[in-house]
């Protein structure tokens, strides 16, 4: 199945990711970062390339090392739980559920 291989991909790269410094990592509100989101069961949102990553809005920075974000994508989707916004005069959607 190809669910098994990509899980197994997640899993060797996601102790990887835990143990890179992070002290040089500074982001705040309404910053958008890439972040490793992994592979996801049920109707979660998913990473995507090899690095399992996507754009993220960082919505509320708790502190140094925790935030609450938002993904997001470049499907334009009709929907009350994606907000569509212009980025670098693009149009984006991010995901609010």
């Amino acid at each position: 199945m190809i669910w098994k291989k990509i899980f197994a991909e997640w899993f060797i790269l996601k102790p990887q990711l835990q143990n890179t410094d992070k002290s040089n990592i500074y982001f705040k509100e309404r910053d958008i970062w890439w972040c490793s989101l992994g592979v996801n069961l049920g109707d979660k949102e998913d990473g995507k390339n090899e690095q399992f990553n996507r754009p993220v809005l960082i919505l509320r920075k708790f502190n140094k090392n925790i935030f609450y974000g938002l993904p997001m994508t470049t499907r334009i989707k009709d929907n009350p739980y994606y907000l569509q916004v212009s980025f670098h005069d693009r149009q984006v959607s991010v995901m609010l559920s």
